[in-house]
């Protein structure tokens, strides 16, 4: 069974699905939690319920959907629920592996969202890379997104900074004019990566800054992402970074 899903563009909340050829609408809670969905009649396929930290009860219907707590995906076979870099046990309440971006999500690396997820949701602070074709140029499959020229950044595709936290830019990268910019309706953009702590990815990007000049191969946007990944990677070691991103959570 194909099911297709579509999304409010930008976020994890669901609009609709498609499913062996109907439609079907989403309800969801005031943090985006799938309760319900009807079909072009206004007539409710299918019912949940929840236990506090995401453990879901169906009811009735013959639409099978996968989408649970926000940025989460139901593995019906282990009932655990894929969230990008982890899975979450909603009958414990935790994460089955630590948080991989350290101690500045937290002291507890396995909790979900504060251990309050009657108020917070995951997805929100999470920053990602992804790709698009060039101005002028198709998707060229994998000489646009592979891991070998991923290494040495000669992919063919442009590559930009998002951030998911509300705040202005809300998505940044570095350009042929050796400028950095934020393009205001992205679009085409896929191969997307990464799971960053938004606070600490903007002191990256800010102490980064844009390369000397702008060079397609050795000095690219490809280049300038992979600066930011490392400084990242040095900022999340540093106690003080840590503390105010944590902050900036509460």
């Amino acid at each position: 069974m194909t099911t297709w899903y579509l999304f409010v563009p930008g976020s994890f909340e669901p609009l609709a699905l498609e499913q062996e050829g109907r439609a079907y609408f989403y309800h969801l809670d005031g943090l985006g939690t799938p309760l319900a969905l009807t079909d072009a009649e206004g007539r409710q396929a299918v019912r949940y319920d929840y236990a506090a930290f995401g453990a879901r009860r169906r009811h009735g219907g013959r639409v099978r959907q996968a989408l649970v707590f926000p940025g989460q995906y139901l593995d019906e076979e282990t009932g655990l629920h894929y969230n990008w870099h982890r899975y979450y046990d909603p009958a414990a309440g935790r994460y089955l592996t630590p948080d991989p971006i350290g101690l500045a999500g937290g002291i507890n690396r396995y909790a979900y969202v504060q251990n309050d997820p009657l108020r917070f949701i995951d997805p929100l602070g999470l920053a990602y890379f992804a790709k698009r074709p060039l101005s002028g140029m198709s998707w060229m499959g994998p000489g646009s997104c592979n891991s070998i020229d991923d290494f040495f950044n000669t992919e063919i595709s442009h590559e930009q900074l998002f951030f998911e936290d509300g705040k202005s830019p809300s998505n940044i990268g570095f350009f042929d004019d050796g400028t950095l910019k934020s393009e205001p309706n992205p679009t085409g953009y896929r191969c997307r990566s990464g799971k960053y702590n938004d606070c600490i990815m903007r002191k990256a990007f800010a102490n980064v800054g844009p390369l000397p000049s702008y060079c397609l191969i050795g000095r690219n946007c490809q280049t300038w992402a992979e600066r930011v990944r490392e400084e990242y990677a040095r900022l999340a070691q540093d106690p003080q970074v840590q503390k105010e991103c944590q902050e900036c959570k509460q």
